[in-house]
């Protein structure tokens, strides 16, 4: 089998987005919406198609196009609220995993804002630990925010049911 490489739309062209999430401790696909939607959570705004891939390790998300921004939004597009989104990594990361949410998208042809977010459960607490960057077309890298790990939860507050 041959090697096929197709050109596609890139750093130039915006908007454009990616995000990719995961693994998740739920019971397929249909499970992950549930969490979810239990707290307002969406891969990108309106008409945006997530995707879904069951691995060893747990259920996978990916989301790509025009709504998409590289990190969760809530149900009115908005960038979701850390609270809910740590609601929603109690929910479906199991104990002894790590979980990770990395994704880009373009406001304009000349910067790239890139985001990525560790999570990981170590039976007794959940700790998150995320970056911010901007890629500037010429090649800089600006710093947005940079976080320390951080402990978000010492007791499960919401497992699935």
């Amino acid at each position: 089998m041959a090697l096929i490489l197709r050109m596609v739309a890139g750093f130039g062209t915006f908007p454009d987005g990616r995000l990719r999430a995961g693994p998740f401790d739920v019971p397929g696909p249909g499970r992950l919406y549930q969490q979810m939607d239990r707290f307002g959570l969406r891969p990108g705004a309106s008409g945006t198609v997530g995707m879904v891939s069951e691995t060893a390790e747990g259920i996978m998300l990916s989301a790509t196009g025009e709504g998409v921004f590289g990190y969760m939004l809530d149900t009115e597009a908005l960038e979701a609220s850390r609270t809910d989104l740590e609601d929603f990594l109690i929910a479906t990361i199991r104990p002894g995993r790590r979980w990770s949410m990395a994704g880009h998208w373009c406001p304009d042809p000349d910067r790239m804002i890139r985001s990525e977010a560790i999570a990981w459960h170590d039976g007794m607490e959940v700790f998150w630990q995320e970056t911010r960057e901007i890629l500037h077309r010429d090649g800089r890298l600006e710093t947005i925010s940079r976080s320390r790990p951080a402990i978000i939860s010492q007791a499960p507050r919401h497992r699935m049911a």
